[in-house]
């Protein structure tokens, strides 16, 4: 069968995918990422490690022989969902793209709108796509908006709704074109829906609002030779369709800074002892020179702590004697040798050295401080040009690049080389053969340093060359408004100037049915859906989803099966068992982690497992891979045109506190003794209630379930070598309900 599967990236839906694949069916998935976005918003992460989408599939194809179809999409986009549809004719559509954290919903107004647009908005798309490219597929949902536009700060880039007024925003004066920062005078966000003007080229990716500012330069005046005209501001309707160019620089002006302080700090000395290392003092000039080739060629080297500073660099190349003249530079002692693979090592055993660079991480951490990407124009060549030096490449044409693995330190260089007056834009290449995504920062220098927009006439249309273009949206839009009116924007790795803008069913009393029920009210009778009780906005969110669905399926003929899902647990799959690079994510924070997963890893951490309030909350648990044959099964076997069938998938209901009193179980099996501690309620919810929801139609239909018992060690076992990713500040509940 074809079968499209709507959030392929998640912890389901890549499992799904490689689960569908790998027994024959043919498989197309779509996914905006964001969920990776949305779980580092809160503070969280993935337990297990998650390759990028290119990785994954490369390995998938290794170890099983198959390519999996896994692009990037976004629901909120009608005519692109509408026309993925059509291209790839599906027999069956999974939906899980959809954010899926009650939480996360109730933790402000922005994320309680932000769910309920892309929850409820999204899947209204999908209805109508299905309605206009493919009615006869056959739906499966289960019971579960990103601005992409980052603004540059002192401190780095942030997206939109990260910014606070605390933050100095890097600004461009519209008559001097000098760059400075202020703090912001307004943060703007709002949610919209309607046609947004997308400016896309290689080196500009820029999407506002009809009524959103553009700083923009005539074409004509940036001839070679000439002097380019002034800035202008304009909105969209009086540039679409013309030819323009939007610059990407400006000018810098700072104070040099005369010495650089290696702070004071607490080293333990080669004897074994601790003692405090005073505060020493370099020339800025030369601290600037060695620092941009240790975060190029450099790493710390640990003996418990860090002890010694390393470069490593070519044999007989020119960089080993501008290294050798850098550290000359700040008297230091090296010592250096020459190892089988070639290269040139330098050893600085320099423990207030290595204790201060360990802060810049390895090397897909490394990073600038402010401090050295906010000093004078002159200072900054310095430290450009032996990070160029490392890292950086001029070919043929004279074009450059940087590379590096960390896209924080891309990043940073690509603020340098905008305050040089040069433009950088943060690109990436695939490389199938090693299996990963390499990054680069593509570098104009200062006669290139602003991005063409050509016509968006309908002939350029026609011809896949505009770079201009309406596109629908529905979603938060974001903004601030500072003094000068035009701040330094970025999305996509494509940075330039732009101006300002002035749980569905809940606990009832009663038994739960499988979607609809026989109900007889004064002498009458009828078939009707169960009444929901939702408990968070999110739960509302997926109300609004089965009363939508089956209001498509009576009038339009659809079909579709709709999956109320119980918490899934589990981290490993048969196919993810294969490879470590197939593993799906494993969330265990508070507010996107599930209550086993949540539950296992502070077991594993050595946290108490927290149950909240009395722990009498009952649920409906079933395990990733019961999960995967469920969804399986319902493709398999549709129901009918028109029909709108509604199954519980779970198998095994437990309250929470009992739940923690079997993971303390297990745990202790194995040497791991981790105490029961229940906390506040954060929620509103009833912690004793009658709980007793059917789940005849998913056994009904062949599916034969793993239990709890049997599950739960394996799932333990598999967290383990995982532990050291757990990160205990995210564990405890910080968003209440009330």
């Amino acid at each position: 069968m074809n079968i499209a599967i709507l959030g392929a990236d998640g912890y389901i839906g890549f499992n799904l995918m490689m689960y569908l694949a790998n027994r024959g069916h043919d498989v197309v998935g779509m996914d905006n990422y964001s969920r990776r976005l949305l779980v580092n918003e809160v503070g969280g992460n993935s337990l297990t490690p998650i390759r990028d989408p290119p990785q994954r599939v490369a390995a998938f194809h290794e170890r099983f022989g198959v390519t999996l179809k896994l692009g990037f999409g976004e629901m909120m986009s009608f005519d692109t969902l509408k026309l993925w549809l059509k291209n790839n004719e599906p027999d069956a559509i999974v939906h899980l793209a959809e954010q899926p954290s009650a939480p996360f919903s109730m933790m402000d107004a922005h994320r309680a709108n932000r769910t309920q647009q892309v929850n409820v908005i999204g899947t209204l798309n999908l209805l109508w796509a299905m309605k206009e490219a493919c009615p006869k597929a056959h739906l499966v949902k289960l019971g579960c908006y990103d601005d992409q536009t980052e603004v540059l700060t002192k401190n780095g880039w942030k997206l939109f709704k990260e910014i606070e007024f605390s933050d100095e925003i890097c600004c461009l004066d519209p008559e001097t074109e000098r760059i400075h920062y202020s703090k912001p005078q307004h943060i703007v966000s709002y949610p919209y829906v309607g046609d947004m003007f997308h400016i896309k080229t290689r080196s500009l990716d820029l999407m506002v609002t009809p009524n959103h500012r553009i700083v923009y330069r005539h074409i004509n005046r940036l001839a070679r030779g000439r002097v380019p005209g002034p800035i202008h501001i304009a909105n969209p309707d009086k540039l679409y369709g013309k030819n323009f160019a939007i610059p990407r620089s400006g000018v810098w002006e700072a104070e040099d800074i005369e010495d650089f302080e290696l702070p004071e700090m607490s080293v333990r000395s080669f004897g074994g002892y601790r003692q405090l290392a005073t505060v020493q003092v370099y020339r800025m000039d030369d601290w600037l020179n060695f620092f941009g080739w240790y975060v190029t060629e450099g790493c710390v080297r640990y003996r418990g702590e860090p002890t010694e500073v390393i470069l490593d660099q070519q044999t007989d190349s020119e960089n080993a004697d501008r290294i050798r003249n850098a550290m000359n530079r700040l008297h230091l002692h090296w010592v250096e040798s020459n190892r089988p693979d070639g290269t040139t090592q330098f050893s600085i055993a320099n423990n207030h050295l290595a204790n201060y660079l360990a802060q810049f991480g390895k090397s897909h951490e490394k990073f600038i401080p402010a401090k050295l990407k906010n000093i004078s124009k002159r200072q900054l060549c310095i430290l450009f040009n032996s990070l160029m030096a490392g890292d950086g490449h001029i070919n043929a044409r004279g074009s450059k690049y940087y590379h590096s693995k960390s896209l924080r330190l891309l990043g940073d260089v690509q603020e340098i080389v905008m305050k040089l007056g040069m433009a950088g834009t943060i690109c990436s290449h695939y490389r199938p053969k090693r299996g990963i995504t390499e990054y680069y920062l593509s570098i104009a220098d200062q006669t290139n340093n602003y991005s063409l927009v050509k016509t968006g006439n309908p002939e350029e249309k026609a011809h896949g060359r505009t770079s201009q273009t309406w596109e629908p949206y529905s979603g938060v839009v974001y903004c601030c408004t500072v003094p000068s009116g035009i701040i330094m924007v970025r999305r996509n790795g494509r940075a330039c100037w732009s101006g300002n803008t002035l749980g569905e069913y809940g606990t009832p009393n009663v038994d739960i049915p499988e979607g609809y029920f026989e109900i007889e009210y004064k002498g009458r009778k009828d078939r009707l859906p169960f009444p929901m009780q939702p408990g968070s906005f999110y739960h509302i969110t997926k109300a609004q989803d089965t009363l939508n669905i089956a209001f498509a399926c009576k009038t339009w003929d659809l079909c579709s099966t709709d999956l109320m899902q119980g918490p899934v647990y589990g981290a490993k799959t048969q196919e993810s068992r294969a490879d470590e690079r197939l593993l799906s994510r494993l969330d265990y924070d508070a507010v996107f982690g599930t209550v086993i997963n949540r539950y296992v890893a502070q077991a594993v951490a050595g946290h108490p497992l927290t149950p909240y309030g009395s722990g009498g909350q009952t649920r409906g648990f079933i395990y990733i891979e019961d999960t995967l044959r469920c969804i399986e099964v319902c493709i398999e076997k549709p129901p009918e045109p028109g029909e709108h069938r509604v199954f519980n998938q779970f198998f095994e209901l437990y309250s929470v506190l009992d739940l923690a009193k079997k993971v303390k179980e297990i745990c202790g099996k194995r040497g791991i003794d981790v105490e029961v501690k229940p906390i506040d309620n954060p929620r509103v919810e009833a912690e004793k209630h009658h709980y007793n929801p059917s789940n005849e139609g998913l056994l009904n239909l062949g599916v034969k379930p793993h239990l709890l018992d049997a599950m739960l060690p394996v799932f333990i076992d598999d967290v383990i070598p995982y532990k050291d990713r757990i990160n205990p500040d995210c564990i405890l509940p910080r968003v209440t309900w009330k």
